[in-house]
């Protein structure tokens, strides 16, 4: 199994959103880097296959998360198998 952030691209624009907020703060780098992660995020579950692996802790899920708008969408739209795991 595999992460986003465990992908050359996902550590990429991890240090780019680590770095974006030390200079700007949280809330500005969240708004620019955004669109970022919802490309990456789109185009890294586009090209998953077999079983996806999805895990979960206590809060649930956020309908702002781009879990939800982004690869949740896309999973459901492309039927791929979905396995659940639940966290503390």
């Amino acid at each position: 199994m595999r992460t986003l952030e465990q992908t050359m691209r996902g550590r990429i624009l991890s240090s780019m959103n680590n770095a974006l907020t030390s200079l700007l703060g949280k809330n500005t780098a969240y708004r620019f880097m955004r669109p970022f992660w919802d490309m990456a995020s789109a185009s890294f579950v586009r090209a998953s296959n077999g079983v996806v692996h999805i895990f979960l802790n206590a809060a649930g899920i956020s309908d702002t998360s781009v879990f939800y708008r982004i690869e949740w969408q896309i999973l459901r739209e492309t039927g791929q198998r979905v396995v659940w795991h639940f966290v503390r």
